[in-house]
């Protein structure tokens, strides 16, 4: 944690921010009759704002997205028309923003109706009006949770500067620094503003502030800057109570240039070397193209401890199984993959982009010949979110970190065909058990062959599994070995659900069925029910057909 020499003292003057006013042309409405309306003339700063409206409250945080903003007038003999509310997540954004909340008079809050961002900075300020005359404008600031206890300084990230733009003119009076931090919580400490004319911070700084909100901006603090000067500016955290070991990254370091009070132009000055900013590079207008595909690579891992790999894997040196690398028929294409294309060898850098259609399909065209450089990485991009966790497997087998890469040479008006990338999902498709298993979808019986005809072995119920080892040559019925048990009986293919790979078992021979014996149904007066009969004797009642 660093100690910075400062140009000048904080300006922690709240009551200097209590001055801002603004004018606004406003629609009359009426108030409680009970109290008149305040004079346009004598309207007074609202007071007690909250959230973070006070020198006691600014800059706490809420532990709500939808924030209640509430206030009270100081005048109890009169009641202004109209309030004027306005917030922003930014001190230039809510200069700049038009939107503006009115409140009637009466009333002294107001609920959010829209669900603010979270572990950001928020700035507010609220007007009393009546007729077409706002008077004082008073201010808070709040910060929106959650709030983080830091145990290890890898929770913090680096800031993300966002104002001015990098390499932007701002005007002294009006100088606002901004950033966000992508830190999932609000940890307890200040955010370091370092300020210095050189692009290494050798020299002793310009400044070296530190505040707990996302931004910078006068009053709160006073920047004696130098006017036609380019200055370097970084953000890092600081740990409340930490060592320089626990203090945050840096964000990335930018310029600004300040201009003349006068108006007049800054004299030239001495080149500043910036770091230059990536090109996007535009397509070369010719007749040729790389076509390829982003497809998933499937290898089905068995349940069951085998040394043989699956159909579509092949093993590893570990003694694990990993996807073939070979496009095979029935694998998919992955959709909105971005894939990268650069002119020259590999590695490429930024170049330009295209991205995979539903059948996993990407194409560059309209390309001159040359050498070009096409690149995937699967944790840049937004690829991370679609292909995470799983590895590459064509053109190569590649773990990462960084891209996997093809280089090629176009030549004129050709067509490269089939650039494909091939990608094993860590956990797809799911496992397999390298033997089929009949699951029943109801209860149902096993028999002695592949048909009606044949007896009844024993009955499975609906949700058991067994071993398929068999089937018959239409595919119709399945020789399965029963639970618990070295006896096989065959089940019809409309009763079960089959897992697994079955075509390719083995056809069984059923065994020869018999002949059976045929009679018919005979009422037997002494056992008072019908009787399959063997012969069936003539005119037999009630009759018809039986197998004893």
């Amino acid at each position: 944690m660093k100690t910075f020499q400062r140009v000048r003292r904080f300006s922690w003057c709240f009551p200097c921010l209590l001055l801002i006013s603004a004018a606004v042309l406003l629609t009359s409405c009426g108030a409680k009759d009970d109290l008149p309306l305040c004079d346009p003339d004598a309207l007074l700063r609202p007071e007690d704002m909250l959230p973070g409206g006070s020198p006691t409250n600014e800059g706490e945080i809420i532990d709500t997205l939808t924030p209640t903003f509430s206030w009270t007038y100081p005048d109890p003999e009169c009641e202004p028309e109209y309030y004027m509310l306005k917030y922003a997540a930014s001190w230039h954004e809510l200069a700049e923003s038009p939107e503006e909340i009115r409140v009637d008079g009466d009333r002294s809050e107001w609920l959010a109706d829209t669900e603010l961002q979270a572990r950001t900075t928020y700035i507010w300020q609220l007007w009393a009006g009546s007729g077409a005359r706002t008077g004082g404008g008073g201010l808070g600031i709040f910060r929106t949770g959650p709030v983080c206890d830091l145990t290890s300084p890898a929770v913090l990230l680096a800031p993300t500067l966002r104002w001015p733009e990098n390499g932007d003119s701002v005007d002294l009076s009006d100088l606002t620094l901004e950033w966000f931090d992508p830190t999932v919580c609000i940890a307890q400490g200040d955010y370091i503003i370092e300020i210095s004319e050189r692009a290494d911070f050798s020299e002793e700084f310009v400044g070296g502030y530190g505040f707990p909100y996302l931004f910078v901006a006068p009053p709160w603090i006073d920047f004696e800057l130098e006017e036609c000067t380019t200055y370097y500016w970084r953000v890092h955290f600081d740990p409340r109570g930490g060592s320089d070991d626990e203090d945050g990254p840096y964000s990335e370091t930018w310029t600004f240039n300040t201009t003349s009070s006068s108006g007049v132009l800054c004299p030239p000055g001495p080149l500043v070397t910036l770091a230059p900013e990536p090109e996007v590079e535009i397509p070369p207008e010719g007749d040729s193209a790389i076509v390829g595909h982003v497809w998933h690579d499937e290898c089905a891992v068995p349940y069951e401890s085998t040394d043989e790999p699956p159909e579509g894997c092949v093993s590893m040196a570990d003694g694990g199984f990993e996807a073939n690398g070979i496009y095979d028929a029935g694998e998919t294409g992955i959709a909105e993959v971005v894939v990268r294309l650069g002119t020259g060898p590999c590695p490429v850098e930024d170049g330009w982009t295209a991205e995979t259609d539903e059948t996993g399909q990407y194409s560059f065209t309209e390309l001159l010949p040359g050498t070009y450089c096409v690149s995937v990485d699967a944790l840049e991009d937004g690829n991370d979110l679609i292909l995470v966790p799983g590895s590459w497997t064509f053109p190569e087998r590649w773990y990462g970190p960084g891209p996997i890469e093809y280089e090629l040479t176009l030549g004129a008006s050709q067509i490269l065909r089939e650039v494909n990338f091939g990608w094993d999902y860590q956990f797809l498709p799911e496992p397999v058990s390298a033997i089929p298993l009949a699951r029943f979808l109801q209860n149902a019986h096993c028999r002695l062959g592949p048909d009606t005809v044949y007896d009844i072995v024993t009955s499975l119920s609906e949700g058991q599994e067994a071993f398929i080892e068999g089937r018959n040559a239409e595919n119709t019925w399945w020789w399965i070995k029963l639970p618990q048990s070295t006896t096989h009986c065959w089940v019809a293919d409309s009763v079960v659900e089959i897992i697994g790979l079955a075509d390719a078992l083995p056809i069984i021979q059923a065994l020869p069925t018999s002949t059976p014996i045929q009679g018919c149904w005979v009422w037997n007066a002494n056992l008072q029910q019908d009787v399959c009969t063997v012969p069936c004797p003539p005119n037999p009642q009630p009759g018809g057909a039986c197998t004893p």
